[in-house]
């Protein structure tokens, strides 16, 4: 497996692996908008003979940006992939300057059997609080200066 991006030519891939997982983009509207913010900002692809995951982020201010979309393939979830490339995301980003990251998504309290393997990994990497409301979580990862 290895990584490509920051890329905005990725389209029809991330189309593709948000299709496969309904239970997360299920509805029609999000997904396309979804798919079009990977052209929008900056989107990296994991690649295993195809695009089998990536990860859209944007910065709010030059050290400052928030992790926007990210997708793995049905077929490759919970495999690690996911983890391996949000963390070649996140060297990117410090190699930038880039002093803090935010994650949101569901808290723990959304009854969806998925969430709570990504409130663990938000738990294991950063401080959880509770935002817009009693189902939404958010981690802002802040990385020493330097």
């Amino acid at each position: 497996m290895h990584f490509i991006g920051p890329s905005t030519s990725v389209a029809a891939h991330c189309e593709r692996i948000l299709r496969s997982v309904p239970q997360w983009f299920g509805i029609e509207e999000s997904l396309l908008e979804y798919v079009a913010d990977s052209q929008r900002y900056v989107t990296f692809l994991a690649i295993d003979e195809e695009p089998i995951a990536f990860v859209t982020v944007r910065e709010h201010f030059a050290q400052s940006w928030e992790v926007h979309c990210v997708a793995v393939h049905a077929s490759r979830r919970n495999s690690g992939v996911g983890m391996a490339l949000h963390g070649h995301v996140e060297s990117w980003l410090k190699a930038k300057g880039v002093s803090v990251l935010q994650v949101k998504t569901l808290s723990a309290s959304h009854p969806s059997p998925d969430i709570s393997r990504i409130t663990y990994w938000m738990d294991f990497r950063a401080a959880q609080a509770s935002i817009g409301g009693p189902n939404c979580a958010a981690a802002v990862i802040p990385w020493p200066a330097g």
